[in-house]
Formats: structure tokens, C-alpha cells, sequence
């Protein structure tokens, strides 16, 4: 399955890392993991989904918006940041984020998505993880993103 939901920070800053061609069974469940990851903290939470090595999403405009639901629905939820080079995914992100009215942001790179994350809290400062850490991770799905 090309994703993968884990903590970016704990039980603050949850992240799902996506790639190859994904698929809207992957896409649900991705959307169920990241449910119970959330359902577990009750620290103001923040998103970042890294897409930049997808190679396809799933069709439906309808997956991207219970995508966001999930984290939204969640009364601690802050923001949403999508991480990926693609004008396309931006501005479907850009789209969804204004049905759902969730706060998102978009980053091309680990080091924009950390200064977003601070720009809107504060109370990471020291706590965000090295983003050179977290760069590579999708150069080798033999290896586990850290």
C-alpha cells in the first residue's frame, strides 16, 4: 500500500506520506488510520500530508473533501499542510479547503511545512523534528519514514 500515517510530532502533528499511485481503497484508508491516530490526543492537531512522490491520485473531487473531514471533525484540529510541488494538487487542496473551510497551507519542502506549522503555533517551537530527517523518506520504501 503506498501510504503511510504516523506522528510527526507526538500527538500533535500527524502525518500521512503517500506514494505511487494511489487508489481510493488507499485513499479510505489512509483517511480510517489517520481517524484513530487523531482520536488518541486531545493536543491542538495539526495535519501534513506529503504527496510529492504520488504518480496518480483517484479520481472524485468528493475523496479529497472526506479526506479533510477527518481532520477537521476534530474540535483541536488547527491546520492542514499539503507538501508537494504540484500546481494541480495545490489548487484541489486550495478548493477543498474552501468547502470544508479548514485552515490549509500548502509547502514544497519539510522546512516550509515547519515554519507554517509555527506560524500558526507557537508551542512547537523546539518540538518540530529536523527536516532533513524526514526529506529523503520516500527515496527508499524499503526504509520506514522516521
Amino acid at each position: 500500500m503506498p501510504y503511510e500515517v504516523k506522528w510527526y510530532v507526538e500527538n500533535r502533528v500527524a502525518i500521512t506520506l503517500n506514494w505511487g499511485e494511489l487508489t481510493a481503497t488507499e485513499m479510505e484508508a489512509t483517511n480510517h488510520e489517520l481517524r484513530v491516530l487523531l482520536d488518541n490526543s486531545t493536543e491542538p492537531l495539526h495535519l501534513i500530508v506529503d504527496t510529492r512522490p504520488v504518480s496518480r491520485i483517484p479520481q472524485g473531487f468528493d475523496r479529497m473533501i472526506r479526506a479533510m473531514r477527518v481532520v477537521q471533525a476534530k474540535p483541536t484540529f488547527q491546520v492542514a499542510i499539503m507538501v508537494t510541488p504540484s500546481p494541480l494538487l495545490r489548487f484541489f487542496g486550495i478548493l477543498v479547503s474552501n468547502l470544508t473551510q479548514a485552515r490549509y497551507s500548502t509547502a514544497s519542502d519539510f522546512v516550509g511545512a515547519n515554519e507554517t506549522l509555527l506560524r500558526a503555533d507557537s508551542t512547537l517551537q523546539g518540538q518540530l523534528p529536523n527536516p532533513d530527517d524526514w526529506e529523503g523518506w520516500h527515496n527508499d520504501k524499503n526504509q520506514a519514514a522516521p
